[in-house]
């Protein structure tokens, strides 16, 4: 069993219910920690092994760049339901972050946890 972490994924997606938030894509910094079992990757040191972390982050993007999401805890539970579907993932918890998103306030993040099991 292992624990992986993705940091500072930047992905860019409409987020927002306000009229003026519409028209254009926001910036948000990703973070993922998995934990899954990694013994296959222990053992073999064979790449085909491996948990696919590129297919993983090109899916979290392309999700990201062609959906529309009102709030950022919607944001975050696609990213935590596409993390966790992944079979040998056990559990993951994943923090969304948007900077400059409120007056005064250098960045909103919203954590979320799930698993598997």
């Amino acid at each position: 069993m292992g624990t992986l972490n993705i940091t500072n994924l930047l992905v860019s997606s409409h987020l927002g219910y306000e009229t003026h938030l519409h028209d254009f894509r926001q910036d948000l910094l990703v973070n993922i920690s998995l934990n899954y079992n990694s013994g296959l990757e222990e053992a073999s040191d064979n790449p085909s092994d491996s948990l696919d972390v590129m297919r993983l982050t090109k899916e979290i993007i392309g999700m990201a760049e062609t959906g529309h999401f009102n709030l950022l805890e919607a944001f975050t539970r696609m990213v935590l339901n596409t993390v966790l579907e992944y079979p040998r993932v056990n559990n993951a918890t994943v923090e969304v972050k948007i900077s400059k998103s409120i007056q005064f306030s250098g960045e909103l993040s919203f954590v979320l946890s799930g698993s598997n099991r």
